[in-house]
């Protein structure tokens, strides 16, 4: 990826890497848990880089319709020079829940605050925020793929 682009500020953000994140490399309810926490952040260095990569390495695009809108939207806004500053989740709670016919991840942390760097909103602080999100994801090829997600922000 060509960094000379983003903001001096982002040049140097690496990518979250999965081994980071407990239980990433682990057909468990922790690995899911560690998924879905990967991909918040992934989403975050997403905004601050416009690199999907990592985003893309836990989505199966096939079934996670949330996951694609939300993924291309930041590529959109960073295609179009809007950088935001790195910022990354910080977890509060989790649980892995079950039914008799689901199973699934809730995750919920607050975000730093942040700025928007370039672009048309340049200058704009971001505060930080509390958010709950839940997910749903399979197996495959050594790791977690989410298939379902939903996120809904709860300091409001």
């Amino acid at each position: 990826m060509d960094k000379s682009k983003l903001p001096p500020e982002n040049r140097s953000l690496r990518a979250p890497d999965p081994k980071d994140y407990p239980g990433f490399y682990e057909e468990t309810d922790e690995g899911e848990v560690a998924t879905l926490h990967y991909f918040v952040d992934a989403m975050y260095y997403l905004e601050a880089t416009g690199d999907p990569s990592a985003v893309n390495l836990v989505t199966d695009d096939s079934q996670c319709s949330a996951c694609v809108e939300a993924r291309d939207s930041a590529v959109e806004a960073t295609s179009s020079g809007n950088y935001k500053s790195q910022r990354r989740a910080q977890i509060l709670s989790t649980d892995y829940v079950r039914t008799d016919e689901e199973a699934g991840v809730y995750l919920e942390y607050t975000v730093t605050p942040g700025a928007v760097l370039t672009g048309d909103n340049a200058g704009q602080e971001i505060e930080g925020a509390q958010f709950a999100t839940v997910s749903s994801a399979t197996w495959s090829d050594g790791h977690w793929k989410l298939t379902a997600i939903a996120s809904r922000r709860l300091d409001r």
